[in-house]
């Protein structure tokens, strides 16, 4: 993914997107950067639709058992997305711990706040609060057209096939940059060349 190999492993990283399949992608070889092996002890991930504030600051601050570093992401973190009305807390949740640990963040604990937005809220609490922590804030770029091009052979030659030029313009005009309808598409010439080259009759 553009961008990847050159984010620092800082302890807090804010990953944005409105494309959620890219970004997860993303997200994965990030983590896999940081553990060589994920397990229960080492890798929590939280959807923040269903969990408290109070509770991801919790696991932030619960250190790994038998290991020198843990990942945790919160998935959907919806509080930095541009709103007109400020997002709701559970009942019975704090945003105040969260917000400290953002400016002094747990230097065993690489957190990942996952963002499904084109844009985040810069002038949230939250954002304030992870700028004062020194929070690596990035948005997973969308591929330029040569980048598509490089990655849909790749994508067809990791899977054991192959794709011809005139195959490869033509699907990738007409997913039109869209990440999910190209694995959709893409899945489906794989499934009818049986390990053939793609030409434009498949």
């Amino acid at each position: 993914m553009k961008g990847i190999s050159k984010y620092n492993w800082l302890m807090i990283q804010v990953l944005y997107c409105s494309e959620e399949r890219m970004l997860k992608r993303g997200l994965k070889k990030l983590v896999s950067s940081i553990l060589e092996k994920k397990d229960d002890m080492n890798f929590v991930s939280l959807d923040m639709i269903e969990t408290k504030l109070i509770d991801l600051y919790n696991e932030a601050e619960s250190l790994p058992l038998g290991y020198e570093k843990k990942v945790v992401v919160a998935d959907n973190f919806f509080y930095l997305t541009k709103s007109k009305t400020k997002p709701k807390l559970q009942k019975n949740d704090d945003e105040e711990p969260l917000l400290e640990y953002f400016e002094s963040p747990n230097p065993f604990i690489h957190l990942f706040l996952v963002v499904y937005s084109d844009s985040i809220d810069e002038k949230s609490r939250f954002y304030k609060a992870l700028q004062k922590g020194g929070a690596k804030v990035s948005q997973i770029g969308l591929l330029s057209e040569e980048e598509w091009k490089t990655y849909c052979v790749d994508y067809f030659k990791k899977r054991g096939s192959s794709i011809t030029s005139e195959a490869r313009d033509l699907l990738l005009s007409k997913t039109k940059g869209d990440y999910s309808l190209f694995l959709n598409e893409s899945d489906k010439l794989l499934s009818y060349a049986l390990g053939q080259e793609v030409d434009r009759e498949i």
